[in-house]
């Protein structure tokens, strides 16, 4: 549970946030409401969005639809304030368009005056998944756009979530139907760098809770914990009490087990340099990220151990007792 917190010294903000639906944006909507002095606007795209029990001295403003690949859109939504936005949050979905959302958004931004825009995007690729993958081919168009805008951007850069793991990695029907056999085509002794979406939602909300001169022009990595496959499979199964053995596939064959899950055909597509990327062939990141998101938070970020003990539940298993 997250409680409000009380500050009557604290100054009334106006918060616009975009983006919520998603992953991220499911951990940060009850931190946000939690902020007694934030006035919120939430923009969902076709989402309806579930208060749930909200605390009665939260102050949610609004509640709209709009569309992020609209121009008009979002300057629809942008107008009418009369009074400065003192904070934008900009979750990027993941989709091969982001650098047109990027594109709409900075034009609708032209005469909006605004404190601070928190930017949670995509991870910087390097150029030979420019060349080979859709998605990330639209991603240093994305960040050009944004870095020539002159707002005043805090950037937010997640490395690889945990949260794939109970998604497109197809390690949760592995663990629910009580097979004992992952696979993947990760290499299984190569690090990934991992964070838990709920720690990219507290360091927003750590951020927001800060001055906006505080972040403003900064570019955070966030990476929680860096592990192997191995390891991972090791904590799977320690938590649903059985030996997970992994299998690595080729990249090709991977792809069409995400077809037969259903995954849209340009993940499909894209998902050989997707995985090149994660595994550490050329990921951007490395040992020396790890202390970014820990200065943000001034806690340690989740632990994969702690990650699939938290989610014991999802895979019909009892958490571990010690």
């Amino acid at each position: 549970m997250i409680c409000c917190t009380s500050n009557s010294t604290m100054q009334q903000e106006y918060v616009y946030a975009f983006g919520c639906a998603g992953n991220v944006g499911k951990q940060l909507v009850p931190r946000l409401i939690a902020m007694e002095n934030l006035k919120i606007k939430f923009i969902y795209h076709n989402t309806e969005l579930t208060m749930g029990d909200v605390p009665a001295k939260c102050k949610i403003e609004e509640i709209v639809q709009g569309d992020l690949g609209s121009v008009e859109s979002i300057k629809s939504i942008l107008s009418g304030r009369s009074q400065e936005i003192d904070r934008i949050l900009l979750i990027m979905p993941t989709i091969p368009t982001i650098h047109v959302i990027v594109d709409n958004f900075v034009e609708a931004m032209k005469g909006i005056s605004v404190k601070q825009v928190i930017w949670i995007m995509e991870c910087d690729p390097p150029q030979v998944l420019v060349e080979k993958s859709n998605f990330y081919a639209t991603v240093p168009k994305a960040v050009a756009v944004m870095k020539n805008s002159g707002l005043p951007v805090t950037r937010l850069e997640p490395g690889c979530f945990f949260q794939n793991f109970l998604s497109f990695y197809g390690l949760l029907p592995v663990l629910q139907g009580g097979q004992s056999e992952f696979s993947a085509p990760f290499p299984s002794n190569i690090p990934i760098q991992f964070v838990d979406v709920r720690d990219i939602a507290k360091a927003a909300s750590v951020i927001i809770a800060k001055p906006p001169e505080s972040y403003v022009g900064s570019h955070i990595r966030l990476v929680g914990d860096s592990r192997t496959i191995n390891d991972c499979v090791v904590a799977a199964g320690t938590v649903v009490g059985r030996k997970i053995n992994y299998k690595q596939v080729s990249e090709s064959e991977f792809s069409d087990m995400l077809k037969a899950l259903g995954f849209p055909d340009w993940m499909c597509a894209d998902a050989p340099p997707i995985f090149h990327f994660h595994s550490g062939f050329c990921y951007g990141f490395d040992s020396s990220e790890l202390s970014a998101l820990l200065q943000v938070l001034g806690d340690k970020p989740s632990s994969l151990e702690g990650f699939f003990k938290d989610h014991a539940e999802l895979f019909n298993a009892s958490p571990p007792t010690s």
